[in-house]
């Protein structure tokens, strides 16, 4: 199935940016990895910002989406705490690494567009569930008087960070270890045993 015009660009744009970062990311490069005329990428978007901002956009939006309409229909907020945990990372690791790779360059560079864009449309309403899980956890006395805000960053950038390990560490034997089989299974049993049962005997 041939892609359209718009899908090639924004193939392109993921592949300059994550090599380039958005700073040194080329419209004329973008174009000419799309094998398309520089026109139609302005026929499409405004620029290269708007470029940048729509594949932050795509990639957050689905992440989000994917949580919200795969969480377990049920009242209990523990479930619902792993729930949001492991679905984030089932997605995260679909994500296309170079998308990975923006990410980091983008942290690199200060995170202004994590800030104004992935923050305000993904972020924050993923915390605003998350806590709400936590705080009726926290009645029910299912959990310790933990910090939601503290407990989210603990949980989700570990996951982050593992996930960015597959491009670090990348050509390495520990690489290898880690990322054979069925990885993320694996994973998501030992980070949930860490968090919900703790590592003391």
């Amino acid at each position: 199935m041939s892609l359209t015009s718009e899908e090639k660009i924004i193939q392109a744009s993921m592949e300059e940016f994550a090599e380039f970062g958005y700073s040194g990311g080329r419209i004329d490069r973008i174009a000419e990895r799309a094998g398309i005329n520089k026109a139609m990428i302005y026929y499409h978007f405004k620029g290269k910002e708007a470029l940048y901002v729509r594949i932050l956009n795509d990639t957050t939006g689905a992440i989000y989406n994917y949580i919200v309409s795969n969480l377990p229909d049920n009242d209990d907020p523990l479930e619902l705490i792993n729930g949001i945990a492991s679905l984030f990372m089932d997605y995260l690791y679909s994500v296309d690494l170079n998308f990975v790779r923006i990410m980091l360059r983008e942290i690199a560079n200060g995170g202004q567009y994590m800030k104004d864009v992935i923050f305000p449309n993904v972020t924050l309403p993923i915390i605003s569930m998350f806590s709400n899980a936590v705080a009726k956890a926290r009645t029910n006395g299912q959990i310790k008087d933990i910090d939601p805000l503290y407990t989210f960053f603990q949980m989700f950038g570990s996951v982050v960070f593992f996930n960015a390990l597959r491009i670090i560490l990348s050509g390495t034997a520990i690489h290898d270890e880690m990322f054979k089989g069925d990885f993320i299974e694996r994973y998501k049993d030992n980070l949930f045993l860490i968090l919900n049962e703790g590592i003391k005997k």
